[in-house]
């Protein structure tokens, strides 16, 4: 008898959020200060960058806070203290932050004398330059959007249905959340100008290679030498999904004995039912197919 399945559908961990990092090493004291940003690499003392208008300017509460040296506990507390709330770590020697009311009109020696320079996070910083040009296109983008660590997903993710997108995917991380999107191109330049949403980028399918997967999980030494192939278990996987649709349905026909779509998954703790997500278990990211085999 071969394995039943009972499928779960998992938070997937998207990594690799653009502007995260980890504080840079003392550097060359003649070095200059650069800002490492996705969109532009730039030294904010001498350098006045050609910023285009994604969209109307609008206060924000995201500045980019830089230090004269490597950070500590003791600068973000000072930075805190003052009423800037650091988010992430951006090279070099600098944060993104989300500042209060009472951050307002202080000089930077008030804030910290650690501080260098303080400028805004414009929504041109949020934007992947993959998608430049594509603002006014009228194409259907595939994204995946980054909302601040602070922040509740939901008001990101309701305008995004408001707006005639659909949710497909969210992952919770220390970064912030990761939203897989559909969206009009048109609707894009509203969400950047959301002080709640800090990166919007392409969404790029990993390859799955799933016929090495059982070689890469070393299967194959647990069959020969220990005699185990499982036979007649039922074994639950909460994971991304199970490809049903497309080239390994015959793998799983007739052995599923239930799954569970990101609806019953989702809806029930995280508020996403009205959200638009697909009633469906299938695998979106690729990671769930590939366990059970």
């Amino acid at each position: 008898m071969r394995n039943r399945l009972i499928v779960h559908i998992g938070v997937i961990i998207l990594l690799s959020l653009t502007g995260v990092g980890v504080p840079a090493a003392a550097r060359d004291a003649e070095a200059p200060a650069l800002l490492h940003l996705r969109r532009a690499t730039f030294n904010p003392l001498d350098k006045a960058l050609s910023a285009p208008a994604v969209t109307a300017a609008a206060p924000s509460e995201l500045l980019l806070v830089q230090l004269s040296g490597p950070p500590d506990e003791h600068a973000r507390e000072r930075l805190a203290a003052a009423g800037l709330t650091p988010l992430w770590y951006v090279p070099d020697n600098a944060f993104l932050v989300r500042a209060t009311a009472g951050a307002a009109g202080k000089s930077l020696a008030s804030i910290a004398p650690e501080v260098r320079w303080i400028g805004a996070y414009t929504p041109w910083f949020k934007l992947a330059p993959e998608l430049d040009g594509q603002l006014a296109s009228g194409a259907d983008l595939d994204l995946q959007l980054v909302v601040a660590p602070d922040a509740a997903p939901d008001g990101v993710a309701q305008e995004v249905v408001a707006r005639g997108g659909r949710v497909l995917e969210l992952a919770r991380g220390v970064n912030g959340t990761v939203l897989r999107v559909t969206l009009p191109s048109t609707a894009l330049s509203a969400l950047l100008a959301r002080d709640d949403l800090l990166w919007a980028e392409p969404y790029l399918a990993a390859e799955v290679l799933v016929d090495r997967a059982r070689a890469i999980g070393g299967v194959p030494g647990v069959h020969e030498e220990l005699g185990l192939t499982g036979e007649g278990q039922i074994i639950a996987v909460t994971d991304t999904g199970l490809d049903v649709e497309h080239s390994l349905s015959a793998d799983f026909s007739g052995r599923v004995a239930r799954g569970f779509s990101r609806q019953e998954m989702f809806a029930p703790c995280q508020g996403l039912a009205a959200l638009g997500e697909p009633n469906t278990w299938s695998d979106l990211h690729g990671h769930g197919t590939k366990v059970p085999l």
